[in-house]
């Protein structure tokens, strides 16, 4: 009787435990994800119960994983910033229960022919809307007169997921479909699964990635090795109609294909290739700064935000330019060391247990870590990691083979499900204490554009002292002082500033507060001193230079202002939108004849980069000069046709010169590359009025910049972003 009870107990466990990784994995496809951590709290304490009953022998692979997460929940003691580290741990934590649930499950046959035909059946929905989501995709490119859809390839976004986030997500759907056909025997089974995969590498060869690319030339050449060593009239035929097929898609999309296999042909591969070395040379400069812990999980462009992301010129991107320097950077070297280690165990336990299903998920491994030197999501994407893990526990099978020296029959190695399941609770109560403070900073964003000063000192008083609410605070009690001229506010900003500086010197945005705040008390020669030292040390960022110009003309210095001014404007053309320039002519005529002409100088000088010439077009164009304007926007765009402010730009240029039916055409695209490649085109004259309507102070405009920086490193909007 108690044995049966047993029984049935775990044998619920089992199927609890199919349904909420199956959950988990769906939910990462969904908007709003997993938002309250309940799939991970869930998860780790069924956990516990099967390894209260039944403790995993660890394997070398397991031993792999638990040191590595453990790494990174120690890492919280030195993290330069812990919020996304915290974030990223609990990611992490799910994908590790996750990874021992699949482990239980595969004990027996049956469960690991479960969890991987429900797995296949969730990809090939996956994948079946990401096919449609393409057609309709290429058509809503015709729909703007796009041919070539190599420059446009952004704007294919399944689920929601950037286009690189996507591909890298293909091999391990692959992977995963693999694994299934070495595990099922029947043939209608297998024959299913085959048409997924050939659907899978058609997603690939359509993603038009060069990191892709390669690994997919890899996995040919793996093919060809894995053919001569075991020929056979069956796998030569599969073999034959994969290429057949695959060059069959390659010929529907030839354009967009030959471009990706021109590798560093084209400018956008130029850039994107010049700006990886550069990043990786920055990186080198943390690394030596932080070289045996590193920074932190999820520091790594905090990391490197002083001496590469306060450069205007240079677009922000939350990835790193590959998985190694990545995990040198977070992770220090002895980080690195452990995933090596862990990564030759992988190998090892192959080499040692000699099954097709472990060589084959080893092979879509392989295929994938090398498509993560190009462009890494591994640490970034929940459905990667929890793949990953998933791969690597039906690598093993029911292998119950224990690590030689195994702690598995030790007590004390139930303490481990246990601490997973207190980090699933502690990260999953950081989220939630994060979204409160972002309910409370935009009612407080409300009650300053409101000027209701008592909400906005509630709403602050019921966040946390987190670093993002002391930075909203300095903001929020600098714009109430503007108003009320309360002079213990600004001695209340300044502490906290002080206070956020020495928390995260990487964040030079409060530095930038610190040197404006003397302004407010009439002490110019303090503003100006430390805002010469932040433009000396940043001279590209266009807020800094934008600050040192109300400054300096503040002191009646026109010609350094106008000078400043003008630099502003070449890095930020959009101030030209503002109503700060629409009435600098009447406000200082002075001013605005001196910043004009200067402006009219740099124009003078021709430019071959493709960012700056659609800046100097769009200033060109504010200036009254159309003929110079469209010559530079159309030289942008000939390198560069993916920029959507150029072809507004360049619509205007076109309404201004009476050429209505371009202008018209250039709109649509500019629509579409902002809106994304199924905005309605019937919406288009709202979107116009809504630009044109559009005015910002500068300070806003240009704060929006670092706003993205500020949500990325601590999921937190930026006050500021939102007061004109």
């Amino acid at each position: 009787m108690e044995a049966s009870f047993r029984s049935v107990i775990e044998r619920v466990l089992s199927i609890c435990s199919l349904l909420l990784i199956s959950g988990w994995f769906l939910s990462t496809f969904l908007p709003q994800g997993d938002t309250w951590g309940l799939f991970g709290i869930l998860s780790a304490a069924i956990l516990c119960c099967l390894w209260w009953k039944a403790p995993i022998e660890c394997s070398i692979i397991d031993a792999g994983i638990i040191v590595v997460w453990a790494y990174d929940l120690l890492s919280l003691a030195w993290s330069i910033n812990s919020s996304p580290t915290i974030i990223f741990l609990y990611m992490e934590t799910t994908a590790v229960v996750c990874y021992f649930l699949v482990r239980h499950l595969s004990r027996t046959e049956n469960g690991i022919r479960r969890l991987l035909g429900i797995l296949c059946t969730i990809i090939g929905i996956v994948v079946f809307v990401g096919l449609g989501t393409f057609w309709f995709y290429v058509d809503a490119l015709k729909e703007i007169d796009i041919e070539n859809i190599y420059f446009f390839r952004h704007l294919y976004r399944p689920f929601g997921l950037a286009t690189n986030d996507w591909a890298g997500l293909l091999w391990l759907f692959g992977g995963i479909v693999a694994a299934a056909y070495t595990v099922f025997d029947a043939k209608r089974v297998q024959r299913w699964l085959l048409v997924l995969g050939i659907c899978i590498l058609s997603l690939i060869v359509i993603s038009f990635s060069r990191g892709m690319y390669i690994s997919l030339g890899i996995l040919f050449v793996l093919a060809v090795i894995y053919l001569f060593r075991r020929p056979s009239v069956r796998n030569f035929r599969i073999f034959g109609f994969l290429v057949i097929f695959l060059i069959i898609t390659a010929g529907l999309f030839c354009a967009p294909v030959c471009a990706t296999l021109r590798m560093g042909k084209t400018v956008s591969q130029q850039r994107s290739t010049s700006g990886r070395i550069e990043m990786i040379e920055n990186a080198c400069a943390v690394v030596k700064e932080y070289p045996v812990t590193g920074v932190g999980r999820g520091n790594f462009t905090l990391a490197l935000n002083p001496s590469y992301f306060e450069d205007d010129r240079v677009g922000f991107t939350s990835y790193a330019p590959n998985l190694l320097v990545q995990i040198a950077v977070e992770k220090g070297i002895v980080g690195l060391i452990l995933y090596l280690c862990w990564a030759i165990g992988i190998l090892f336990y192959c080499i040692r247990n000699s099954k097709i299903t472990s060589w084959v998920v080893l092979c879509f491994l392989l295929l994938y870590a090398v498509r993560e030197q190009t462009f890494p999501i591994f640490f970034d994407s929940d459905s990667a990691q929890c793949l990953v893990f998933v791969l690597l526990a039906v690598m093993q099978g029911r292998e119950t083979r224990p690590l030689e020296g195994s702690l598995s029959s030790k007590g004390y190695t139930y303490v481990f499900p246990v601490l997973l399941l207190a980090t699933c609770v502690g990260t999953s109560y950081f989220a939630w204490k994060t979204a409160r403070n972002n309910r409370h900073f935009r009612a407080c964003e409300t009650a300053l554009r409101e000027k209701n000063w008592k909400a906005v000192r509630y709403e602050l008083a019921a966040c946390s002292r987190s670093t993002p609410a002391i930075v909203n605070s300095a903001l929020a009690y600098t714009e109430i002082y503007k108003y009320t001229q309360e002079d213990n506010l600004l001695r209340q900003a300044d502490s906290l500033l002080q206070v956020a500086i020495a928390r995260n010197p990487k964040d030079n945005y409060p530095l930038y507060l610190r040197a404006m705040r003397p302004m407010l008390s009439a002490d110019y020669l303090e503003s100006e001193h430390r805002l010469c030292e932040l433009v000396t040390r940043y001279p590209n960022n266009a807020i800094y230079r934008f600050g040192f110009f109300k400054c300096l003309y503040q002191q009646n210095k026109t010609d350094e202002a106008a000078e400043q001014l003008s630099r502003c404007i070449v890095l930020a053309p959009r101030i030209m939108d503002t109503e700060f320039w629409d009435t600098s002519a009447q406000r200082d005529s002075l001013l605005f004849e001196k910043t004009r002409r200067r402006l009219q100088a740099i124009l003078q000088d021709s430019s071959s980069e493709p960012l700056l010439s659609a800046r100097l077009g769009k200033i060109a164009f504010e200036l009254g000069d159309h003929v110079l304007a469209g010559k530079y926007l159309s030289e942008s765009l000939r390198q560069l046709p993916n920029l959507s402010g150029a072809w507004y730009n360049m619509g205007q240029v076109y309404r201004k010169t009476g050429n209505d039916r371009q202008a018209t055409a250039c709109f649509k695209r500019a629509y579409r590359l902002e809106r994304g490649a199924f905005a309605p085109l019937d919406r288009l004259d709202d979107y116009l009025r809504a630009r044109d309507a559009l005015r910002l102070t500068p300070e806003t405009l240009l704060s929006t910049h670092y706003a993205v920086k500020f949500q990325s490193w601590y999921s937190a909007p930026l006050l500021y972003a939102g007061i004109n």
